[in-house]
């Protein structure tokens, strides 16, 4: 099988990836089944003390005392036990999960057939009354039969009702029992390990603890026999160890050198990269560690006590070293920016990388102490230091992977995307700060607590990444295949939503994953997850109502099949079957429309009924909420019903001309809640329906498409009255899309100021062409006119102008001067 193959394009790479994504599937699937039924025998296997297993062929008396000696026995554990192990926990949930899940499935079926026998009560009508005639007795035997069954399936439900309930309260029970545990641990104080005298003895203790280490190896050896010194065949395991590493070297060579990162390749698919990757920590990485692992098991089983745990230490730390090593150089590619997983540049892959290391290199550390020391009596003030040390050097390289400048170049990042780094970076820094301040006060359980369960996060969070990345391209890569579309029957647009959705379906699937891998880790056990999820699909009451995430799930999806199945009929309706009759296009738009209505209240009620709905109680609140929603949907409602009377009176269809208000067009479409009119602009005017019925409607195409078209033209005053009026009918006669019945004709209007007005009418078959066919008239009037000698004149004005007036005359004067100087202003005189 060819994977990553340097010859092969990235689209091709991709496929391989898809491939090898798909196999790996089908392994699991296959694994996981069997490895589900080998663990179910030992979760319910009995043992001393243990209730007997309940088998759901027995009897439904049989197997309710079964359920009850079950929780009995449950409830007495609760009461023995304070503190319950793992282990212990885990039984109590599979005796409770034997009662709840068999108790659920009886009371469900008891219902049914309760219900099944009501209807059938019922149909037999009631029993006659002391003065109705006296009915047949076999059909009061049968009244009887059925009354009697009736109420054994109402004890059945009860008592499968009472079982159910009962193990539910006791995982809930169980449930808070384990978190009180957990918090009772980390309120759990040890001595402070800044105190000067915890630092004495931790420092005297230690350095006991080193010394029983290093004598471990020596001890052992004396402790053993001359046979068992034998039966080790060190020599023996050396050579396979080197034989080993190096056909595991040959191997990662070989890996590396067809699969893995090569620089001649310069822009290597995601698929490429992440499968490179893949190779390149599995060739430097998990073949060592494999390895590693083999002297692991050599170890547990020849040797024991404190040197077993020194190695097994010691191994485990070196195992995790180099995975870490191996995978964080797979996925930064320090030197092959090509290669890289990330978007970071190469100074801040190294830097990143080398913290990394850092972090691997003391939990490694931490993991040699805790394992290697497993079997010794360490004092308290030994492991609050020891903690308080390793937890502040872990809680400095977490601060230091978390910097922004490491992850951020400060360019090109949203708003929100700020906001919700910035929010994860303070979470995480006030964590780490939790935890240092806790183990210093003594609180070091907290402080490990709150460490390892970020590191853990910190690698289940970059996991899912990474395979987020691979879905989402695996997801492109599918939807891009030209071909898929056509074997599916998909248009190419539908193929690319179908993509899109799926990749925006990835973040979500995997978020759920990655709370069911990283939640336990916190506290939260993974049986709390999955009975939280299964109140979710099963039901969650809420006074008499259930709400059921799978019931609301099926319902969304079967009223959009349905929506879908009436979209799909409508489409077949206006493009196959309604254009092939004789119906008017308007008709056919609102067939359709009624069609699709009519599809969507189908599709409503069926969504209903599969959600389980009560239609009474549904009925009771929107005659409650009816009053206050209809104030505020007053105008949307008004619009439906004016759509609807639009669709039945039909005052305009689609592809009349009409005019409402200022808006004149085409309409192309009636919907639920306005009208669609194209202008003449080629603009699209969107009018509520509710404004057409209640406003002034001008239709032109009504009852058909004939129109009057109207031209106005002046002619001179010496015109010949006669030839003109001749001239305008024959124009008129001449257009081909001028009816001759209704017959053309001149109306002479006016006398006007410059012309004698004319007023050519004529009708046609198609309105819609009015201005075009009035637009050629008019070229051949004026043409008709130039030939015939018809002037049309130009607008006309005669103007008077009146003489000025004179200046008044000087008043008169008293002196022979000044009536000398009166004379001589005016001297034409009187």
């Amino acid at each position: 099988m060819v994977f990553f193959d340097r010859g092969s394009d990235s689209s091709a790479s991709g496929f391989f990836a898809v491939r090898w994504f798909a196999r790996a599937l089908f392994v699991l699937a296959l694994i996981f089944p069997a490895a589900t039924a080998c663990a179910a025998p030992a979760a319910v296997s009995t043992g001393k003390g243990n209730p007997p297993l309940i088998s759901e062929q027995t009897p439904f008396a049989v197997r309710a005392a079964d359920w009850n000696q079950v929780l009995q026995w449950v409830q007495r554990r609760l009461n023995e036990n304070n503190e319950l192990s793992p282990a212990q926990t885990q039984e109590l949930l599979a005796k409770i999960r034997g009662v709840r899940s068999p108790a659920e499935r009886a009371r469900d079926e008891a219902g049914g057939q309760m219900t099944t026998t009501q209807t059938v009560l019922e149909a037999l009508g009631p029993p006659p009354g002391e003065t109705d005639p006296p009915e047949p007795k076999d059909i009061t035997a049968r009244r009887k039969a059925l009354q009697e069954t009736l109420a054994l399936h109402r004890a059945h439900v009860a008592q499968a009702e009472l079982a159910f309930t009962m193990a539910r309260t006791f995982e809930e029970a169980i449930s808070v029992r384990r978190r009180e545990q957990l918090v009772e641990r980390l309120q759990r104080r040890d001595p402070q390990p800044w105190a000067p005298d915890v630092l004495v003895r931790a420092g005297s203790q230690a350095g006991e603890v080193a010394a029983r280490m290093v004598e471990a190896p020596a001890l052992w050896y004396a402790g053993t026999t001359e046979e068992q010194r034998e039966s080790l065949q060190i020599v023996r395991l050396l050579l396979a160890l080197a034989g080993g590493g190096a056909g595991g070297a040959l191997c990662a060579r070989l890996l590396l050198r067809r699969f893995g990162c090569d620089d001649a390749e310069g822009h290597p698919s995601y698929s490429r990269r992440l499968g490179a990757a893949i190779v390149e920590g599995v060739a430097r990485g998990l073949m060592p560690a494999a390895l590693l692992a083999a002297g692991f098991l050599w170890v547990h089983t020849h040797i024991e006590g404190l040197f077993a745990d020194t190695l097994k230490g010691l191994m485990g730390m070196v195992f995790f070293l180099v995975v870490v090593s191996g995978l964080s150089r797979a996925v930064l590619a320090p030197n092959q920016p090509a290669w890289r997983l990330t978007d970071l540049p190469p100074q801040k892959a190294r830097t990143l990388h080398r913290r990394v290391l850092l972090l691997a290199s003391v939990s490694a550390l931490d993991m040699f102490f805790h394992f290697g020391t497993t079997t010794l009596d360490i004092g308290a003030e030994v492991q609050s230091v020891y903690r308080l040390l390793f937890l502040t050097v872990e809680a400095t390289a977490i601060v230091f992977l978390t910097q922004r400048s490491l992850w951020f170049a400060g360019e090109g990042e949203s708003s929100s995307s700020h906001f919700f780094h910035l929010t994860v970076r303070r979470g995480i820094g006030g964590a780490v700060v939790l935890a240092v301040v806790a183990t210093v006060i003594g609180f070091a359980e907290l402080g490990r607590y709150v460490i390892h369960n970020l590191i853990i996060s910190g690698v289940g969070t970059g996991g899912l990444w990474l395979l987020r990345g691979l879905m989402q391209e695996t997801v492109t890569m599918l939807t891009g295949i030209d071909s898929l579309s056509d074997r599916l029957g998909l248009q190419p647009r539908s193929l690319k939503t179908i993509g899109f959705w799926s990749r925006a379906a990835v973040t979500p699937l995997l978020t759920t994953a990655g709370i069911m891998l990283i939640a336990p880790s916190w506290g939260v056990p993974r049986d709390d997850l999955i009975r939280w999820a299964g109140l979710a699909v099963t039901g969650i009451p809420l006074g008499n109502v259930t709400l059921s995430l799978v019931d609301l799930v099926t319902a969304m999806a079967v009223f959009l099949v349905a929506l879908g199945v009436t979209r799909r009929v409508q489409r077949r309706l206006s493009e196959h079957i309604l254009p092939a009759t004789r119906l008017d296009a308007s008709v056919q738009h609102s067939l359709s429309a009624i069609i699709g209505y009519v599809g969507i209240v189908i599709a409503a009620a069926v969504a209903v009924a599969v959600a389980g709905i009560n239609l009474g109680n549904l009925a009771l609140v929107a005659g409650a909420l009816s009053v206050g929603i209809g104030f505020g949907l007053q105008n949307i409602v008004n619009n439906f019903v004016s759509g609807l009377i639009l669709l039945v009176e039909r005052p305009i269809r689609v592809g009349d001309w009409v005019v409402v208000g200022q808006s004149e067009g085409i309409v192309r479409r009636i919907n639920i809640r306005a009208t669609e009119l194209e202008t003449w602009e080629r603009a699209s005017v969107v009018i509520p329906n509710a404004d057409i019925l209640s406003g002034k409607l001008m239709n032109w195409t009504l009852k058909d498409k004939l129109g009057r078209i109207d031209i106005r033209v002046g002619v001179a005053y010496d015109s010949d009255l006669e030839k003109v009026r001749q001239v305008l009918l024959a124009v008129a006669r001449d257009h081909p899309q001028i009816l001759e019945q209704p017959a053309p004709f001149v109306l002479f209007q006016h006398f006007g100021d410059s012309s004698l007005e004319f007023e050519l009418r004529a009708y046609t078959s198609d309105v819609f062409g009015r201005g075009r066919y009035a637009s050629d008239m008019r070229f051949m009037i004026l043409r008709r006119f130039q030939e015939e000698g018809i002037d049309i004149p130009y607008p006309q004005r005669t103007l008077h102008t009146a003489a000025r007036p004179s200046s008044p005359p000087a008043p008169r004067a008293t002196g022979g001067s000044e009536a000398g100087e009166a004379r001589n202003d005016n001297p034409e005189g009187p």
